[in-house]
C-alpha cells in the first residue's frame, strides 16, 4: 500500500515517511544536497559571466582540448553546504540531447548517494525537464521509482524544484 496523501497545501505530498514539497523560488535552507540537470561537459551549469584570463590563451585552449567528457547518466558530486549533485542527463553532441535511461540512472545514483551519506533532506530539479523535453510528471515518476527501489530509510523531505502548481496534485490524482 502506498500511503500517499495530499496535504492541505497543494505544494506538499506525504508518502510514507517522506514529505514531498514543490517550489522553485529558493532551495530550502535545511536541504543537505541539491540535484541539478547537467550535460557531459558541464556547460549547462557554467556561469554566463566572462572573466579576465588568468592563464595564457594557449594554456586555456590546451585545457579545453584535454577536458574529458562525463558519461551520460552519471552524477558528479561537488562538496559543499548543500552538496551539489550534477546529473549528466544531456549529451549536447546528440539529437535529442537527453535520453530517459540517463535520467533514470541519475535518479538511482542520487538515491544511493542519499542512502550512503545519510541525507535526510534533498532538493532536486525535475531531471530531463529543465533543458530537455521530458514532462515533469514523468520525471517525478522516475524519481519515485528510484526512491522506491533504494528506499533510503533516513530520507524525510524532498523539495522538487518546479514552478508547476499542479505537479503534486496531478501525481496524486494519477496514483491515489
Amino acid at each position: 500500500m502506498n500511503h500517499l496523501r495530499l496535504l492541505p497545501n497543494p505544494f506538499r505530498l506525504q508518502w510514507e515517511q517522506v514529505e514531498f514539497c514543490a517550489g522553485r523560488d529558493l532551495v530550502l535552507p535545511n536541504m543537505e544536497a541539491v540535484a541539478y540537470e547537467e550535460d557531459t561537459f558541464l556547460v549547462l551549469s557554467a556561469e554566463p559571466v566572462v572573466r579576465p584570463r588568468e592563464s595564457h590563451i594557449i594554456r586555456v585552449m590546451t585545457d579545453l582540448i584535454e577536458q574529458e567528457e562525463n558519461e551520460p547518466g552519471t552524477v558528479i558530486l561537488r562538496e559543499g553546504k548543500p552538496a551539489q549533485l550534477l546529473c549528466v542527463v544531456h549529451d549536447l553532441s546528440r539529437d535529442p540531447s537527453m535520453q530517459t535511461r540517463w535520467v533514470r540512472q541519475a535518479y538511482l545514483t542520487i538515491m544511493r548517494f542519499v542512502e550512503d551519506r545519510g541525507i535526510e533532506n534533498l532538493a532536486t530539479q525535475m531531471l530531463g525537464s529543465v533543458f530537455g523535453r521530458l514532462e515533469e510528471i514523468k520525471s517525478l515518476q522516475y524519481f519515485i521509482d528510484a526512491w522506491q527501489h533504494v528506499r533510503p530509510p533516513q530520507l524525510k523531505q524532498v523539495q522538487l524544484l518546479t514552478e508547476s502548481e499542479t505537479l503534486l496534485p496531478s501525481y496524486h490524482q494519477a496514483h491515489p
